[in-house]
This record gives structure tokens, sequence and C-alpha cells, in this order.
């Protein structure tokens, strides 16, 4: 099949509506543009610049294609990125257990890393009030544990505490890693 009967096919394709604009552009540029051709010059940029919007979106498509085929470091440093977002997340999460090695670690270190690390990214913000909403949520929970303690109650109300203090730490790092910020189940929130 030549060039000009695949074009006609994938305008066809088009204005019946069986594949949007993106997609129409990507084809198009797939097929103009062969693989292993050099990618485009800032002289090209420019001039799709001049022409328009559909063709500067094709050379915006062209170009993200050539950054995926040839493994452009713009996409391995977003994903690297991403990845250390992640841990930094998954380890706000997970300092809270540093109380069980060192008297309010749990309390001190979350805040602290959330504190230092905010800034970079809404994500990083996003875990660290969860984790805060949490620990002042469960400061208040065992106050009142300790008050109901005497009336019995508190004994059991104080061990579900103590499980859902490592449960919930647990999920969240889990989460976390996933990308996904998930709000603790019964936190108040206090840092919104």
């Amino acid at each position: 099949m030549d060039l000009v009967e695949e074009l006609r096919k994938l305008n066809a394709l088009h204005e019946s509506g069986a594949i949007d604009d993106e997609e129409y552009a990507l084809a198009k540029s797939r097929l103009l543009r062969p693989a292993g051709s050099p990618r485009p010059t800032q002289v090209e940029f420019d001039e799709a610049e001049e022409r328009g919007p559909a063709d500067r979106q094709q050379s915006h498509q062209q170009s993200r294609d050539w950054a995926e085929e040839s493994g452009d470091e713009t996409g391995e440093e977003d994903s690297d990125r991403q990845r250390e977002l992640r841990q930094w997340a998954l380890l706000i999460h997970l300092s809270q257990f540093a109380g069980y090695l060192v008297p309010l670690g749990g309390l001190v270190l979350p805040i602290l890393l959330w504190q230092l690390k905010k800034h970079e990214s809404p994500e990083i913000d996003a875990h660290g009030k969860v984790v805060a909403n949490w620990i002042v949520s469960e400061l208040i929970y065992g106050t009142c544990c300790l008050f109901l303690f005497f009336f019995l109650i508190g004994i059991p109300l104080l061990l579900g505490l103590l499980l859902l203090g490592v449960i919930f730490p647990l999920v969240g790092a889990v989460k976390a890693n996933d990308g996904v910020v998930w709000r603790y189940p019964l936190s108040l929130t206090i840092f919104s």
C-alpha cells in the first residue's frame, strides 16, 4: 500500500469518528516521518509554531514519540522523580514506627520529614498532612482511652488503637508506593 492510500484511509477513519484528533495526528506523524529519522531541529519547531495549532500539536506529538523511541532523558527524569517522590511519601508513613525505637520518634520524625520535603511536591505535602492528621488523632483518641480506662472500656479501645497505629501506616505506605494518597479512616482533619 502506498503512502497516499494510507493517508486517505487514515483521513476516512478520522472523519468517520473512529479515531480522535490525537490518534489521527499520531498516526499521520508516523506515516509521514518514518522510524529512525532524525529528531526535529529547532527550526522545524519554530516553523510549526508559525503554521498553527494543528501542526504544533503534531510536532509536539512527534517529539514525544521520538523521546519514547530513543529513551530520551526527559521521560526517564520524570519517572525517576516520581519514584523518588513515592519513596519519600513511603518513608513519611513508615517513619511513624520510629517511636518503637526512640521515644517520641514516631511523632517527631514524620512531621520533620514532611516539613523538610513538603515544598518539593504537592504529593509529599498531601502525604505529610495525612500522617500529621493521624498522629494528632491518635493522640486525642489515646487520651480519651486513658480516661475510659477506669471504666474498663478503655482497655479494648486502647488495644484497638494500638493495632490501628500499626495497620494504618503500613497500608498508607503501600498506597504511597503506588502513588495514591490514602486518608486514614477515623483520622480527624486538622491539617487541610
